[in-house]
């Protein structure tokens, strides 16, 4: 475990002997914490994960999306869409996804239980922090999850990120990126 100044770009330079004649698999993961505005986009592999947000427009034309980024003002009481768009390369089964909120916001549902978008089914665990997608099986191809959340607390804080992993292959992994959102 190293931390601060220590780091180094060497410290990724990994070499693995394999002693015996026989073919070995492994996994060797990086793992560090990093304030959630700084995350950059993770993805290229088999499985690919963006998020956006969305405030909800309301006037008389009807209801419409207007999406925001880090620099948007929202204020308390604001119904946001949480966007997450899944790109898979290949047919995949028993994918689990994580979308994370930011402090101040709360999930505009709080039932857990199977949904469907399309021709994507799975079943929705929405928790304290994050709502959790579990999907037994994803096909090739761009997906599109949302979700209503509203604002109810004022500040400065992380929007959150989102996750997609493959249950029996963590390798096939991704993750979007963060950013702040500013509540007045």
């Amino acid at each position: 475990q190293w931390s601060g100044n220590t780091v180094r770009p060497d410290l990724g330079k990994v070499r693995i002997d394999n002693q015996s004649n026989h073919v070995a698999w492994g996994g060797l993961y990086y793992q560090y914490l990093s304030p959630g505005s700084e995350v950059e986009a993770h993805g290229g592999g088999p499985l690919d994960i963006q998020k956006e947000f969305y405030k909800v427009v309301i006037d008389r034309n009807g209801e419409r999306l207007e999406r925001i980024t880090s620099a948007a003002g929202l204020k308390v009481g604001d119904e946001l869409v949480s966007r997450i768009i899944i790109t898979s390369d290949r047919d995949m089964q028993f994918i689990g996804i994580k979308d994370m909120r930011g402090a101040g916001i709360e999930p505009g549902q709080v039932l857990s239980g199977m949904k469907w978008e399309g021709s994507l089914s799975y079943y929705l665990s929405i928790r304290d922090v994050a709502d959790h997608y579990f999907i037994q099986y994803l096909r090739k191809g761009t997906h599109v999850l949302e979700n209503r959340q509203r604002v109810v607390h004022r500040g400065r804080y992380d929007a959150g990120i989102a996750t997609v992993q493959s249950s029996y292959a963590p390798e096939f992994s991704a993750h979007s990126q963060g950013f702040m959102i500013e509540v007045k």
